[in-house]
C-alpha cells in the first residue's frame, strides 16, 4: 500500500513502505535537460544518450544511481577526505562511505519527455530523519509539496567548440557516465526549479533584463487558442504570420519598437534574443496532423499534440520568446476547413489568404522544416504548389534547398527576397538571424559558410537576383560536404564504432563501457575532441595543469605577456607563434576562472559571516586561498564553492575549490 500526497504543486509524492522503512517517492521529476552546466553546454544528443550509458554504479543510465544530500565533496569532516586532493573537490557518489554518509535514496525509472530527462526520486524518509540537519529539510520539502532543487553529477568529456543544438558553443561537454543526483534543500541547481527542473518546478518569469520579462510555461499545457470566431477573420490583417518571412519581419518590427521604447540597451541583449528566436524558428516542424489524410484540419493549434499554442493576434516578441523557451516550436489556427478548400484558394486569385494556404500546404505536403512564405505573383515559374502536389509522395524526406525543381524555385524566390531585404537594410541583428536561419535550412552548410557567402561588405550587389545566384551556388555545397568540413571531421565520420572506441580509449582515460553506450553522434564528437587534443603538442588531452597560474593574474586585463618579455627580440615561426598565443590564452582563461571563483568565494564569506561585510571584499580578494579556507571552516561545514573548468578530455569537474589538474573530475550542476 502507498499513500499519495496531493499538494498544490506539480509533482506527485508517493508515501510508501519498503523493507520496513518509510519512503517518499517524487514522481516524474525533471532532472536534466540540454543546457549550460558548470563546464559548458551539454547537447541534447549527449543528454539523451546518457540514459543508455553505463553509470558509475555498474548499472545503465540514471536509474540506480544515488540520490545524495548535496554533492559529495573532498572535505576534512568526511571519512573519504584525501588531503592530497584539492579541498572541496567533487567526489564520486559510487563509494560506500559516501552512500552511508550522504545517501538519501536512489533514482528510478528515468525517461526522455522531449525536453527533459525525468525520473522518480526515492528518498528513505526514516534514514533522512536519523541523519538530521539538511536531510530533514529534504523530507519537509517533499511532505509539504514545496519546490526542491536537484543537480546531476556525472563524469564528462569536453567537446570541441562548434555547432550544438542550433548554436555555436565555445564550451560544450558530453556526459560519459552518470553518477548521482544531489538534492539541494538550500541551494539552487544550474537547472533550477525556475528553469523547470527539480521537484515542483515553478511556472514563473525566467529572467528580467533591461525591462523585458521572459516568461516560461513549464510543466503544464499553455492555454488553448479559442477558435469560436470566423477562422479567416484575421487572415488579411496578419498574412502568413507563421511563414519565415512574416515571422522574421515581425521580429524586426518588435526589435525597433523595443529600441524606441528604450527597453533594449546597447549591451548585446537584443542580439542574443534574436539568436534564441532564430533557433526556435529553425526547429519548427509542421506536425503530421496539420492536414490529416481525411482532408480535415484541426480547428485550432490546441488540437495538435505536443505543441506550444500562440494566438496569432498576440504574436508579440514576448509571446515568441515564451513559445521558444517552452517548446522551441510554433503552431497556430489554420484558416481553412479542408485541404480541398486550401487548394481551391491557391488556384484562384492570389491574396493574403491564398498565400497563407500555400505556405501551410507546402509545409505539410513537402515535409518542409517550417511553413514557407510564398508570394505566387513574384514567382518566375508557372507551376503552382497545387499542381506539383498531384504526383507528390507523402513519404518524401524533409525538404531543403536541394529538393524538387518546383520547391527549389519557390525557396530561392523566398530566400532571394528575404536575404536581399535584410542585407539592404544593414541591420546587423537581422543579418545575423537570417544567416543562421539559412544555415539551419541547409544540412551540411554551417553558419560561418553562410556568413562568408553573404557578407554585405564583400558583395558588389545585394539585389534579389544576385542573392539568389549565391544561394543556388551555396545549395550545391550540400552535395560536396568536403567544402565546409575539415579532414578530421570526415575521417571520424567514416570510421566504424569499434575503431572510434579503440582510438578514444588509447588516447584518453575514458572507459570502453561508457563509450559503448554513447550514440553515434556523441561518440564521433568525443573522438574528434580526443584526436584534436592529441595533436596539439605537449597536451595529451587528459588533464590541464594550471598550478603555476597566479590566482590574481586576471586582475590586470592588459598584462597578456610576461612583463620581462621583449617582443622585439622574439623570433618564432608560425607554429611556434600559434602555440605561444594558445598558451597565453589558456593561462588567461584559467586565471580569469580562478579570479571568478575567488570573487564568488569572497561573496559567500561576506554573506555567511558576521565578521565581514562589503567593505572587506577588496581585502579578502588579496587574501591567500589557504586563509580563505580557514575562514570558511569557521563559518560552517555546509559552505560550498563553485568549480573550475575541467580537462579537455576524460572526466570533467564543474564544482570545486581551486583550478588544479585532477584525475577524477565530476560534472555537477550546482550553483553555490
Amino acid at each position: 500500500m502507498h499513500l499519495t500526497i496531493n499538494g498544490s504543486g506539480h509533482t506527485e509524492i508517493v508515501d510508501e513502505q519498503r523493507d520496513g522503512d518509510r519512503w517518499l517517492v517524487a514522481k516524474d521529476v525533471p532532472i536534466v535537460k540540454p543546457t549550460d552546466l558548470s563546464n559548458g553546454y551539454v547537447p541534447e544528443e549527449s543528454v539523451r544518450a546518457s540514459m543508455n550509458q553505463e553509470n558509475t554504479h555498474g548499472g545503465t543510465g540514471w536509474s540506480g544511481t544515488t540520490a545524495t544530500l548535496n554533492h559529495p565533496r573532498n572535505l576534512p569532516e568526511f571519512s573519504w577526505h584525501n588531503p592530497a586532493r584539492p579541498t572541496g573537490e567533487p567526489v564520486l557518489a559510487a563509494n560506500d562511505d559516501v552512500q552511508e554518509t550522504l545517501g538519501l535514496g536512489e533514482i528510478e525509472d528515468e525517461y526522455w519527455d522531449g525536453t527533459y530527462i525525468r525520473a522518480d526520486i526515492a528518498v528513505n524518509a526514516d534514514r533522512a530523519e536519523e541523519m538530521g540537519g539538511e536531510a530533514v529539510d529534504v523530507v519537509d520539502a517533499l511532505e509539504n509539496n514545496e519546490p526542491l532543487d536537484v543537480s546531476t553529477q556525472y563524469i564528462g568529456a569536453q567537446l570541441p567548440p562548434g555547432e550544438y543544438d542550433g548554436r555555436h558553443r565555445d564550451q560544450a561537454e558530453a556526459i560519459v557516465a552518470p553518477d548521482s543526483l544531489a538534492l539541494l534543500p538550500n541551494a539552487p541547481g544550474q537547472c533550477s526549479v525556475e528553469d523547470g527542473c527539480g521537484v515542483n518546478p515553478v511556472s514563473a518569469p525566467l529572467a528580467t533584463a533591461n525591462g523585458l520579462e521572459i516568461t516560461v510555461n513549464t510543466g503544464h499545457t499553455p492555454a488553448d487558442v479559442s477558435n469560436e470566431a470566423d477562422p479567416t477573420a484575421n487572415a488579411t490583417e496578419d498574412p502568413v504570420w507563421s511563414g519565415l518571412g512574416g515571422m522574421l519581419r515581425r521580429i524586426a518590427a518588435d526589435i525597433e519598437d523595443l529600441k524606441d521604447r528604450g527597453v533594449v540597451g546597447d549591451d548585446g541583449l537584443m542580439r542574443q534574443l534574436s539568436i534564441d528566436i532564430n533557433e526556435a524558428i529553425g526547429m519548427w516542424k509542421a506536425h503530421d496532423e496539420t492536414m490529416g489524410g481525411d482532408g480535415e484540419l484541426p480547428e485550432t493549434a490546441a488540437d495538435l499534440p505536443d505543441r506550444a499554442t500562440v494566438n496569432r493576434d498576440d504574436l508579440s516578441r514576448e509571446a515568441l520568446l515564451q513559445a521558444a523557451i517552452s517548446s522551441n516550436q510554433f503552431t497556430g489556427p489554420f484558416p481553412f476547413d479542408s485541404k480541398s478548400e486550401c487548394i481551391d484558394r491557391m488556384e484562384g486569385e492570389v491574396d493574403d489568404a491564398g498565400a497563407l494556404c500555400n505556405a501551410w500546404y507546402t509545409a505539410d505536403n513537402e515535409g518542409a522544416d517550417w511553413p514557407v512564405e510564398y508570394d505566387a505573383s513574384a514567382n518566375s515559374t508557372e507551376t503552382t504548389a497545387a499542381e506539383s502536389a498531384v504526383d507528390h509522395d507523402s513519404e518524401t524526406d524533409e525538404m531543403n534547398l536541394t529538393g524538387n525543381a518546383t520547391s527549389h524555385e519557390l525557396r530561392l524566390d523566398l530566400w532571394g527576397d528575404l536575404m536581399a531585404d535584410v542585407l539592404e537594410d544593414g541591420d546587423e541583428d537581422m543579418i545575423h538571424v537570417a544567416h543562421r536561419l539559412l544555415a539551419s535550412e541547409m544540412p551540411g552548410v554551417d553558419v560561418q559558410t553562410v556568413r562568408d557567402h553573404f557578407d554585405p561588405e564583400e558583395m558588389d550587389d545585394v539585389d534579389t537576383a544576385a542573392v539568389r545566384e549565391r544561394i543556388s551556388g551555396l545549395a550545391d555545397t550540400i552535395n560536396n560536404p568536403g567544402s565546409n568540413k575539415d579532414d578530421d571531421y570526415y575521417n571520424t565520420a567514416n570510421m566504424d564504432r569499434e575503431d572510434l572506441i579503440e582510438e578514444i580509449t588509447a588516447n584518453s582515460n575514458i572507459k570502453r563501457e561508457s563509450l559503448e553506450g554513447m550514440g553515434d553522434t556523441c561518440l564521433q564528437t568525443t573522438h574528434e575532441s580526443i584526436v584534436a587534443n592529441d595533436g596539439d603538442g605537449p597536451d595529451d588531452g587528459t588533464d590541464t595543469t594550471t598550478d603555476d597560474v597566479d590566482p590574481d593574474a586576471g586582475a590586470d586585463d592588459d598584462d597578456d605577456v610576461d612583463a620581462d618579455t621583449d617582443s622585439d627580440t622574439i623570433v618564432v615561426d608560425k607554429s611556434e607563434l600559434e602555440s605561444l598565443i594558445d598558451e597565453q590564452v589558456e593561462k588567461r582563461v584559467a586565471a580569469n576562472e580562478q579570479r571568478r571563483t575567488k570573487e564568488q568565494r569572497v561573496e559567500s564569506i561576506v554573506a555567511n559571516s558576521a565578521e565581514y561585510d562589503a567593505d572587506d571584499k577588496a581585502e579578502l580578494m588579496e587574501t591567500p586561498d589557504s586563509v580563505l579556507e580557514n575562514i570558511e571552516r569557521g563559518i560552517g561545514s555546509s559552505f560550498q564553492m563553485p568549480a573550475s573548468t575541467g580537462p579537455d578530455a576524460g572526466p570533467t569537474a564543474n564544482t570545486g575549490d581551486d583550478v588544479d589538474d585532477t584525475d577524477v573530475d565530476l560534472g555537477t550542476g550546482v550553483i553555490d
